[in-house]
């Protein structure tokens, strides 16, 4: 089963949204026999159909248990977009993010390169080919925005690309450039600068990119919209931008905020307690979800699940998650809206449905949009 969406840049009547077309997608996958993931983190792949040139775009939002092998998406019904303001749950104003507390990402990436070996590098190879659709990056040039750690640089860099990488957090440049010193001391064709996506004349100084990669960074930079929009703009025609975004959770979005202004107004050595505490209660509540559904409670499967794909492990990824300010949300909608009206299509879509965490968009901007 198959729905299949009209994107419209008006003038029809709001009938559902994107993000409520994923709830019903969800929800038919726990009704029609499929196992429900009791994990809300646990993403979800909804593969992408679009038509490029129409006036109207179709694109198809599947459950996971459709058949894979079928030749096309059948449309089981049609349905506009509404459009659903981003909910913003820190001040857009750059001066009151710069008087607001930050969270120190390079701290964390220094005690996860700590950790690093081979086979976390293979795995972001992996999941770098999986969402791009490409096993090989040779010829192309590669824009980390936000490198952190430097993990998924230094996998463009072994797949062949051209890799520029950037980051705002001093330590996180000193990450990236001490991966860069252990793995491809010699590479000439891997560059690191420290600086800010909002800089826009300093990005657009490093010209345009066949890849522009930014995991989890543009909701950090306390003006998210503007950080996308710079990004995409780096993105030559015919290129890939890759995003991973907060979902907008609502509610519970802005409690999270609460945890994570809790987190960095605490002294630093109070600060790993109260994260084991928040993922400890949580963990909790995920080993009990499973286990109602009589599943193996054991939290192992997704520590793993989570290494495979990000490459991180599940302690590391909590503090980023429990710490991370400046903070910011979206529907899906809201990423996929503004960037199609500047000639971009949506390639490839994993989202974490009505859960907490990242989704994460793979976008193609088209030839004829110079």
């Amino acid at each position: 089963m198959c729905f299949v969406l009209t994107l419209s840049n008006g003038g029809i009547d709001p009938v559902i949204t994107i993000a409520d077309s994923l709830t019903i997608a969800t929800d038919l996958a726990a009704t029609g026999g499929a196992a429900a993931d009791s994990n809300p983190r646990q993403n979800r792949v909804y593969r992408i159909k679009s038509t490029t040139h129409a006036a109207h775009a179709p694109f198809a939002v599947c459950p996971p248990f459709y058949p894979r092998f079928h030749p096309r998406f059948l449309p089981l019904a049609r349905f506009p977009i509404t459009f659903e303001s981003r909910r913003s749950v820190t001040s857009t104003s750059a001066a009151q993010e710069h008087e607001r507390p930050r969270f120190t990402f390079g701290e964390n990436w220094r005690s996860f390169l700590e950790r690093l070996d081979d086979k976390r590098v293979t795995e972001a190879e992996q999941s770098l080919q999986q969402m791009l659709g490409n096993s090989s990056l040779a010829g192309k040039r590669f824009l980390d925005i936000g490198s952190g750690s430097g993990l998924f640089s230094l996998a463009a860099h072994n797949l062949g690309a051209d890799v520029v990488s950037i980051d705002y957090d001093h330590d996180s440049v000193g990450c990236t450039q001490e991966l860069k010193r252990r793995f491809a001391e010699h590479a000439s064709n891997w560059q690191i600068d420290q600086g800010s996506v909002l800089d826009q004349a300093r990005i657009e100084s490093l010209g345009t990119f066949d890849i522009v990669y930014s995991w989890g960074v543009l909701h950090h930079t306390g003006e998210m919209d503007r950080a996308i929009e710079i990004a995409a703009n780096a993105t030559q025609p015919g290129g890939q931008l890759f995003l991973a975004i907060y979902n907008d959770q609502g509610g519970a979005s802005r409690r999270w905020l609460k945890i994570k202004q809790t987190y960095n107004r605490l002294p630093k050595p109070l600060r790993p307690l109260w994260v084991l505490a928040i993922a400890s209660w949580y963990e909790c509540k995920f080993a009990l979800a499973r286990l109602a559904r009589l599943q193996n409670p054991s939290p192992l499967k997704d520590w793993r699940a989570k290494r495979e794909d990000r490459g991180m492990s599940a302690w590391h990824d909590w503090v980023d998650w429990v710490g991370g300010l400046p903070f910011e949300v979206a529907k899906p909608e809201r990423i996929i809206m503004p960037l199609r009206q500047h000639g971009f299509v949506l390639n490839q879509l994993k989202t974490v449905g009505n859960g907490w965490g990242c989704n994460e968009y793979v976008f193609e901007r088209l030839e004829t949009n110079k």
